[in-house]
């Protein structure tokens, strides 16, 4: 018997949906806000959360493992760990925030502006 899995597919392989979440990731940590549809945005936020988790514990292993989730993208690590550490040491989650804007005009999909929470 088929069970259903959790997270959600998007049309893509899983090496095209890693590098989409990657890229999303990536975006969203140097430019502080981007706006994407809402199921991207709600796929992404659970990774966003566990990266800033990671980079608050500051540990070896932690580090690498981000570095691992970033495809060892140094630029995106030294951004989250110098520009965002400080504003998440207080915080024990709820580290992004949706906010809801116009549906897209070709297929009417619901869009958010995906931005860190300050």
């Amino acid at each position: 018997m088929l069970k259903k899995r959790a997270g959600r597919k998007f049309s893509r392989n899983t090496n095209s949906r890693r590098a989409m979440f990657r890229s999303l990731v990536r975006n969203l940590i140097l430019k502080g806000s981007i706006e994407t549809s809402l199921t991207k945005a709600k796929s992404v936020s659970p990774l966003i959360d566990n990266l800033f988790t990671k980079v608050k514990s500051g540990s070896l292993s932690d580090k690498r493992s981000i570095l691992a989730i970033l495809a060892n993208d140094t630029e995106t690590f030294e951004a989250l760990e110098k520009r965002h550490k400080e504003q998440t040491s207080e915080r024990t989650s709820g580290f992004t925030k949706l906010t809801k804007i116009q549906p897209r005009r070709g297929d009417n999909s619901p869009m958010v502006r995906f931005e860190l929470s300050q």
